[in-house]
Protein backbone atom coordinates (compact mmCIF):
# COMPACT_ATOMS: atom_id res chain seq x y z
CA UNK A 1 0.00 0.00 0.00
CA UNK A 2 1.29 3.44 -0.92
CA UNK A 3 1.29 5.97 1.91
CA UNK A 4 -0.43 9.30 1.46
CA UNK A 5 -0.27 11.67 4.38
CA UNK A 6 -1.67 14.73 2.61
CA UNK A 7 -4.79 14.66 4.78
CA UNK A 8 -2.53 15.93 7.60
CA UNK A 9 -1.49 19.11 5.80
CA UNK A 10 -2.09 22.37 7.58
CA UNK A 11 -5.19 24.17 6.33
CA UNK A 12 -5.48 26.69 9.16
CA UNK A 13 -3.99 27.31 12.58
CA UNK A 14 -7.03 25.88 14.40
CA UNK A 15 -5.16 22.67 15.26
CA UNK A 16 -2.78 24.40 17.68
CA UNK A 17 -5.18 24.84 20.60
CA UNK A 18 -6.42 21.27 20.27
CA UNK A 19 -2.90 19.86 20.45
CA UNK A 20 -1.91 22.11 23.34
CA UNK A 21 -4.94 20.90 25.28
CA UNK A 22 -4.17 17.26 24.49
CA UNK A 23 -0.41 17.33 25.08
CA UNK A 24 0.08 20.26 27.40
CA UNK A 25 2.15 23.28 26.46
CA UNK A 26 5.49 21.76 27.49
CA UNK A 27 5.14 18.60 25.38
CA UNK A 28 3.75 20.61 22.48
CA UNK A 29 6.71 23.02 22.52
CA UNK A 30 9.19 20.18 22.99
CA UNK A 31 7.80 18.36 19.96
CA UNK A 32 7.99 21.54 17.88
CA UNK A 33 11.58 22.09 18.97
CA UNK A 34 12.56 18.51 18.01
CA UNK A 35 10.93 18.86 14.58
CA UNK A 36 12.68 22.18 13.95
CA UNK A 37 16.04 20.76 15.02
CA UNK A 38 15.62 17.76 12.71
CA UNK A 39 14.76 20.05 9.79
CA UNK A 40 17.61 22.45 10.61
CA UNK A 41 20.02 19.50 10.29
CA UNK A 42 18.63 18.41 6.90
CA UNK A 43 21.41 19.01 4.41
CA UNK A 44 20.73 20.73 1.08
CA UNK A 45 19.43 18.37 -1.58
CA UNK A 46 18.25 15.82 1.00
CA UNK A 47 14.84 14.85 2.33
CA UNK A 48 13.30 13.51 5.50
CA UNK A 49 11.09 10.44 5.02
CA UNK A 50 8.14 11.13 7.32
CA UNK A 51 6.17 8.02 6.41
CA UNK A 52 8.88 5.68 7.70
CA UNK A 53 10.92 7.82 10.12
CA UNK A 54 8.11 9.23 12.25
CA UNK A 55 5.86 7.09 14.42
CA UNK A 56 2.36 6.84 12.98
CA UNK A 57 0.85 8.46 16.10
CA UNK A 58 3.13 11.50 15.63
CA UNK A 59 2.86 11.97 11.86
CA UNK A 60 -0.03 14.44 11.88
CA UNK A 61 1.63 16.83 14.32
CA UNK A 62 5.03 16.38 12.65
CA UNK A 63 3.55 17.36 9.28
CA UNK A 64 1.76 20.37 10.71
CA UNK A 65 5.01 21.58 12.25
CA UNK A 66 6.74 20.99 8.91
CA UNK A 67 4.14 23.21 7.26
CA UNK A 68 4.87 25.93 9.82
CA UNK A 69 8.61 25.50 9.29
CA UNK A 70 8.22 25.94 5.53
CA UNK A 71 6.64 29.37 6.02
CA UNK A 72 9.96 30.57 7.50
CA UNK A 73 12.21 28.44 5.27
CA UNK A 74 10.86 28.65 1.70
CA UNK A 75 13.63 26.42 0.33
CA UNK A 76 11.92 23.50 2.10
CA UNK A 77 9.09 21.73 0.31
CA UNK A 78 6.67 18.88 1.04
CA UNK A 79 6.13 16.09 -1.47
CA UNK A 80 2.66 15.92 -3.02
CA UNK A 81 1.74 13.02 -0.73
CA UNK A 82 3.29 14.72 2.34
CA UNK A 83 5.44 11.66 3.02
CA UNK A 84 8.68 13.63 2.59
CA UNK A 85 10.01 17.09 3.27
CA UNK A 86 12.87 18.28 1.07
CA UNK A 87 15.59 20.85 1.61
CA UNK A 88 15.73 22.20 -1.95
CA UNK A 89 18.53 24.66 -1.22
Amino acid sequence: MINNLSHYKMISMDWIEDYIQRLGIDKFCDFEKRVNLALDKLRPGRYYEISTSVQVADQELFIKFCCCYITQHPHYEMSDDYCRIYNKQ
